[in-house]
Formats: structure tokens, sequence, C-alpha cells
């Protein structure tokens, strides 16, 4: 199961992360990254600012978020196995 934290409104956060079902509807994880959290703003901001839009989505249109609450975990995921692989650079 993913987990969605927010640490200024942990109440709806422990609600939004009960209400998860696990099942990510690929059309509409299309709109998500489409619309709402790009790939290449995700890539770009802060987690606990990503974290925090996630919320806000999931207030805004409670339909996405399983959505929301995958696009965050798939980054946090990214951004750990990018902390812990080796950089080999070719000179």
């Amino acid at each position: 199961m993913m987990q969605l934290t927010v640490t200024h409104n942990a109440a709806y956060a422990e609600q939004a992360i009960a209400s998860l079902s696990g099942k990510v509807n690929l059309l509409e994880l299309q709109q998500v990254r489409r619309d709402h959290l790009p790939c290449v703003v995700v890539r770009l901001t802060p987690l606990a600012e990503l974290e925090r839009r996630a919320a806000e989505l999931c207030r805004e249109q409670p339909h996405y978020a399983e959505e929301a609450a995958f696009v965050v975990y798939d980054e946090k995921l990214r951004r750990q196995r990018l902390a812990t692989s080796p950089l080999k650079i070719a000179l």
C-alpha cells in the first residue's frame, strides 16, 4: 500500500491513506500527470511541497487520490534509487 504523508494536515492525510484501495486507474493517472502533477515539475519540486500539492489535489478532486499518491510514491522511489546508485563519470 502506498503512503502519503503531509505534515501540515496529518488528520486529512491519514483519512486519505485509509481510503486508498491500491488500485490506480491508468487513464486518471495520465490526466493527473498531464494536468496537475507533470513529470518535469514533480522532479524539480521539493518532496514536502510535492506532498502538499498532492494532498491539495486530493481535497479538490478526491477521485484522483490513488493517482496522486502513486505519483508521490513513484517520485520517492526514483529519488531513493538515485541517492543509492553510484555515479560513474566517463572522462
